[in-house]
């Protein structure tokens, strides 16, 4: 994964400054210290990254983190609520997906 992962960066600029390895330490530490792993595999859009987590208990969580040029602009934050927004109504009227929204703000906001 870090290979491809380093490529992607210095093809896209914005994400320049994430780094995949910390995901680990802080979804472990999130989940009461259950191990994981971060898959190798990753998908990306324009704006943001997504990283698969794979828990020794067999839960898989979704990291999505944005670029760094939009985390600081106020259009970032109108668009991070609407996808907050966006999950919990599919979280209510859905019973086909699980979902759990852990954290929805960036520091600072």
């Amino acid at each position: 994964m870090y290979s491809r992962w380093e490529t992607f960066k210095e093809r896209r600029p914005a994400f320049f400054n994430i780094d995949p390895k910390p995901v680990q330490g802080l979804a472990t530490q999130t989940r009461n210290c259950i191990a994981c792993t971060v898959a190798d595999d990753f998908e990306n859009g324009s704006e943001n990254v997504v990283f698969r987590v794979r828990f020794v208990d067999g839960i898989d969580w979704i990291f999505r983190v944005l670029g760094e040029k939009l985390v600081s602009s106020e259009d970032s934050k109108a668009k991070i609520k609407t996808w907050v927004a966006t999950i919990r109504y599919v979280k209510f009227k859905s019973s086909i997906v699980k979902i759990n929204l852990l954290d929805s703000a960036p520091e600072g906001s």
